[in-house]
């Protein structure tokens, strides 16, 4: 994903949940408070990784979707 991103010369910021706890909350306050991840969470999955663009937010890498947004 990143390196797609990169490639299309897409500035974007990277958290990885993995490594810091303010943005492993940050992103579990957006997965809990959107109803498309509620078919994630019933799942018993997290929905990473989760790409946000504006508003539109996009789980999982979706390339079709990034290059309809993008």
């Amino acid at each position: 994903m990143k390196e797609y991103l990169s490639a299309k010369g897409v500035q974007y910021h990277y958290l990885d949940v993995s490594l810091d706890l303010p943005s492993l909350k940050s992103f579990l306050k957006l997965r809990d408070n959107n109803p498309i991840f509620n078919e994630v969470k019933a799942a018993g999955m997290l929905g990473l990784p989760t790409i946000v663009v504006g508003d539109e937010i996009i789980i999982d890498f979706q390339k079709d979707r990034l290059e309809e947004i993008l």
